[in-house]
């Protein structure tokens, strides 16, 4: 008989029903597709309750490592590659008890589907606070930062970069390629996306002559319809509605775009959305992300809206660069084999 902990929340199997934790809700329960083990007490159980809180990120299983004193993180990850239910994996490491083990069990697992990995102890510090935590023994950065990345494995920089790249490759296909469109209201955002794209591997799309040309339709200047798209102010003549359609439907037929930033206001009440919002959702084969910025409560009214047509709405886009850039290293690494 195996045994996980010390200093663990225990167990989630959402396809039996079973829990041995106190902290697991009826919502956690809920049958799903993402399976989680983290080397954490109660990190692990309030991670589970927020994402199962979200509508397409419940659970397969969780598996709360604890000071992981027999099972460790290469028996957890070689479950999940296992298990049916799960298709993708997310882990929250601050060691590695045995890295060529992990490492091979990872190559094979990132074959089939993603593994997400947030790393604890990255600092000297951290690591000092690791070892009181889990009792951890530091990894050097750089070296795990290499050996991951060669075993298929993603690594995330925050929770936050978690939680929106698990939406990215629940809600999206995978790109096909690394060269990005934006449409935008806003020079500014822009421009910052262009840099986070930029400096995660993306590259910015140039598009075709067939592709100008509808965008000319409602794109007066021509300045303004090359990449990024500036919506304004020919939205003022045009509409929104129509303006971001005709757009939206250009950049998808596009072949040479592999994946679409829209940037934009958050409008009061979603419902100017609603025509490319639809349009995604009928005929998007290529990732398209959202990402609005107004006031808290029109950001969260259009969110729910586009989120509930399955459509992720980033509250800033470099957040959406990011995942797009994880979500093609990831193709690149299962047909390639190399990251």
């Amino acid at each position: 008989m195996r045994g996980f902990g010390p200093n663990t929340l225990g167990l989630v199997n959402t396809a039996t029903g079973l829990t041995t934790s106190y902290f697991a809700t009826k919502a956690m329960l809920k049958p799903g597709a993402i399976g989680v083990a983290a080397q954490s007490g109660i990190f692990v159980g309030a991670l589970l309750r927020y994402m199962s809180s979200m509508e397409g990120l419940e659970l397969s299983k969780g598996l709360g490592l604890g000071n992981k004193m027999d099972v460790n993180e290469c028996d957890a990850l070689e479950y999940l590659a296992r298990d049916d239910q799960t298709k993708i994996v997310v882990m929250y490491l601050e060691d590695l008890r045995e890295g060529r083990r992990f490492l091979d069990i990872a190559k094979r697992a990132t074959k089939e589907k993603p593994v997400l990995l947030l790393k604890g102890a990255r600092t000297a510090e951290g690591a000092r606070a690791s070892s009181s935590h889990t009792g951890s023994l530091a990894v050097e950065d750089s070296v795990l930062q290499g050996a991951i990345g060669q075993a298929g494995i993603l690594r995330m920089g925050s929770i936050e970069e978690l939680i929106w790249t698990l939406k990215g490759f629940r809600t999206m296909p995978l790109p096909k390629g690394n060269r990005i469109a934006i449409v935008t209201y806003s020079g500014a955002q822009a421009i910052l996306t262009i840099d986070e794209a930029v400096n995660s591997g993306l590259k910015m799309a140039t598009f075709l002559p067939p592709t100008l040309a509808k965008l000319s339709e409602v794109i007066a200047t021509p300045s303004k319809a090359s990449n990024p798209v500036d919506l304004f102010p020919d939205m003022m003549t045009h509409g929104f509605e129509r303006t971001s359609t005709k757009i939206m439907e250009a950049l998808l037929e596009d072949p040479g775009v592999s994946a679409i930033i829209f940037i934009s206001f958050a409008a009061t009440g979603p419902e100017p959305y609603g025509p490319v919002a639809s349009m995604v959702k009928e005929s998007a084969s290529k990732p398209v992300f959202f990402s609005l910025l107004g006031t808290r409560d029109d950001m969260e009214a259009c969110r729910s809206f586009l989120e509930g047509m399955g459509i992720p709405c980033v509250p800033f886009p470099e957040t959406a660069a990011r995942v797009i850039s994880h979500m093609w290293r990831y193709t690149t690494f299962k047909e390639q084999g190399e990251p």
